[in-house]
């Protein structure tokens, strides 16, 4: 006995010892014992009930160490002789028991334990005495949990109670938590069946502080990313919640609802900011007038292994479709919509209709500009200061709502502040290719668009690069800004391009401008994909595009070329046979399409090498291929590698569909001139691609010799 009361002392020591950082569970269940083994006919079924005390460490959840006391009546078998009717055997056992866990799933358990301990004997009747001994056992069993407090449980083990008999002891009761969260053994704290009366009314998430923005329909693909609000989530249930997914929907302008958050777990208490995301469908777009939209969020989690979810209603407000603020600058990008298909059918057709009135061999991509804003002069496009909505106010005011027109409406309406004319112009640029940017300077902004030259062509191609935007950031060789970019103040177009573009030019040099990339704008803030009405666009009249296209692109030569050809005039008089200034001057009149001019002077300068391949490249141009190709062999035969020969050659082989003859040449040009023939291939692979969006076709592929 005093070993049994040690060995409690001990237990109840250890318990207190470690507190509440164990788990603690009562196990309590009548139980039966099968006697066995030799002495089994001595005893019959034995019956009684036990008890268990479980502990386990939060470390080591799986398995649990318990203390067990029982009692059992162990009727003895009164067909022996030396036992009368009255006469029985009671056994007090206590034991400590190690047990392991196998969880299948949230709610069943199997576990196998082995246990050992001392006994405390009575025998009464006819025969009395008591007696110490000890016991051991080792078997399994199966829990059922089906709260959070309580398990079925099942077990049968085999027992020795040693030097009396041995038995397979059953029992089934009950498994109580007392303490801590549980573990495999002791009922889990996190188990929470979903049915009826287990869940509070409302659920188990709780929405707290929805804060909702004012959505700008023209930003709605940038909500996919950027959140239109914010919301706190709480756990107000007793429970842990697992994988909590947080959606966001409206009905019609919501096609599917939005995956916004994902939470792992959620503690009972614990609370969690989410930022509310949203992906809207086109028909946001109609919203002509400010709405208020009814709007569902969604909390989907699992609870103690089941799926289950809790909801919250709100109402959330938009702006009109045209609603825009200024805090950020690169938000006007939204607003340029290339992929408008009346956008595209204006761009294109101007860009058609002028490839047989253009210059031959200057930048397409230069007067396909001239061409489009004059295009817009055509329709009858006018600078209008719209009172309740200028830029000049509410750029100083970046919180302050904007109104700004979508490219078909400025069109459709042939009016527009700064920023509608500049939209709908960069619109149209987009439309066939030609990158575009946004300058702002204070008050007021503009267009610009990108050259697709290099600058050391640039400044061969045009007589002052003094009006050009210049920008070379070495450090960031693909940021979208590097390039020569062309300043177009759109406010002036009913003073055509040239006027313009100085006009531009001049804002900028100011130095408080700042350009803004439309494709690097993009990139945050993408256009919207068709057209906000479905008013067609009429086209204007061939000639009127063409009769403005013509006057600023002759305006432009002439300023070009009397302030170009003044010089080498001057020394053609001092030395009026020199062949490199007779070819120079060729050069100037031959970019500009003053051909005879330039066949004058390419002949006084013969037979100079450089003046036979501007001379092919004359014939070329003007379609007398033969010719072409006998100006270039005259220059091969006496020098078989020079690159430009073999590029002009390979070209007019190519329209004379000499096919074998083109690859032979290329094949020796790759040799000798990798580079230029790389962007051969390149300029003849886009040009195929993108035909529609030049001016002329083969421009980029003439190489003058100077």
């Amino acid at each position: 006995m005093k070993r049994i009361s040690l060995f409690l002392l001990i237990m109840l020591n250890s318990i207190i010892l470690v507190g509440q950082t164990i788990s603690s569970g009562l196990t309590v269940s009548p139980q039966f014992v099968i006697p066995l083994g030799a002495e089994r006919k001595n005893y019959l079924i034995g019956s009684g009930l036990k008890m268990e005390y479980l502990t386990s460490l939060p470390s080591v959840e799986m398995l649990a160490a318990g203390l067990e006391a029982d009692y059992l009546l162990n009727p003895l078998n009164l067909d022996q002789p030396y036992f009368s009717t009255d006469t029985n055997l009671s056994l007090i056992n206590f034991a400590l028991n190690l047990k392991g866990a196998l969880p299948l799933g949230d709610q069943l358990i199997l576990w196998t334990g082995i246990g050992g301990g001392g006994t405390y004997a009575m025998l009464r009747g006819d025969k009395e005495g008591n007696a110490l001994g000890y016991n051991w056992k080792a078997g399994m069993g199966m829990t059922f949990q089906f709260s959070n407090r309580t398990s079925f449980l099942l077990d049968a083990s085999y027992l020795s109670q040693v030097d009396l008999y041995n038995g397979l002891s059953l029992s089934l009761g009950f498994s109580s938590r007392l303490g801590g969260s549980g573990s495999s053994v002791i009922p889990r704290e996190s188990y929470y069946p979903t049915h009826p009366g287990n869940i509070q009314d409302g659920g188990l998430i709780e929405f707290l502080d929805v804060q909702m923005e004012k959505i700008f329909p023209v930003l709605y693909k940038h909500y996919l990313t950027h959140p239109i609000g914010k919301a706190i989530i709480r756990n107000k249930g007793k429970i842990p919640l697992d994988d909590i997914d947080i959606f966001f929907s409206t009905e019609r302008y919501m096609d599917n609802p939005i995956l916004s958050a994902h939470i792992e777990s959620l503690l009972p208490g614990e609370t969690r900011d989410v930022n509310i995301t949203a992906l809207f469908n086109e028909e946001i777009l109609s919203i002509t007038e400010g709405a208020k939209l009814a709007a569902n969020l969604k909390a989907e989690y699992t609870a103690s292994g089941s799926k289950t979810f809790d909801e919250d209603r709100l109402t959330v407000e938009t702006w009109h479709r045209n609603a825009m603020t200024w805090d950020d600058d690169r938000k006007i990008a939204a607003f340029v919509t290339p992929r408008d298909e009346e956008i595209q059918k204006l761009a294109r057709n101007t860009a058609s209709d002028i490839r047989n009135t253009g210059l031959m061999t200057f930048s397409h991509d230069f007067q396909l500009a001239i061409a489009l804003l004059e295009l817009m002069d055509a329709i009858g496009c006018t600078y209008v200061i719209d009172p309740q909505s200028s830029y000049e106010d509410f750029s100083e005011n970046a919180f302050e709502v904007d109104s700004i027109q979508f490219p078909r409406q400025t069109l459709q309406f042939r009016a527009g502040d700064c920023d509608d004319l500049s939209s709908a112009y960069n619109a149209l640029l987009e439309a066939v290719s030609i990158p575009t940017a946004f300058i702002t300077v204070p008050g007021h902004i503009f267009s610009a668009f990108k050259l697709n030259q290099t600058m050391e062509e640039a400044r061969h191609m045009f007589s002052s690069t003094d009006n050009f935007i210049m920008i070379q950031d070495d450090e960031n060789p693909d940021d979208p800004r590097n390039g020569i970019w062309v300043p177009v103040e759109t406010t002036a177009l009913s003073r055509g391009f040239v006027n313009a573009w100085e006009l531009g030019a001049r804002q900028w040099k100011s130095g408080q401008g700042e350009l803004i990339a439309v494709a690097d704008a993009w990139k945050t803030y993408e256009p919207v994909a068709f057209g906000v009405s479905h008013t067609e666009l009429p086209l204007p009249e061939n000639d009127d595009v063409d009769y403005l296209f013509t006057r600023e692109l002759d305006k432009f030569v002439g300023r070009e070329l009397s302030y170009r050809e003044r010089p080498f005039l001057a020394r053609l008089q001092k030395s009026p046979g020199d062949v490199r200034i007779l070819n120079s001057l060729g050069v100037l009149y031959a970019r500009y399409d003053r051909w005879d001019r330039a066949e004058e002077l390419f002949l006084q300068a013969m037979p100079e090498e450089m003046a036979m391949i501007n001379m092919g490249n004359l014939k070329y141009l003007s379609g007398r291929y033969a010719e072409a190709e006998e100006y270039y062999r005259r220059v091969l035969e006496a020098e078989p590698e020079q690159p430009r020969a073999l590029l002009g050659i390979i070209q007019t082989a190519q329209a004379l569909e000499k096919d074998e003859m083109a690859d032979e040449y290329e094949r020796k040009l790759r040799e000798i001139a990798p580079e230029l023939a790389e962007r051969y291939t390149s300029s003849t692979e886009k040009e195929g691609a993108n035909k529609a969006s030049s001016v002329l076709t083969n421009n980029n592929l003439i190489i003058w010799e100077e």
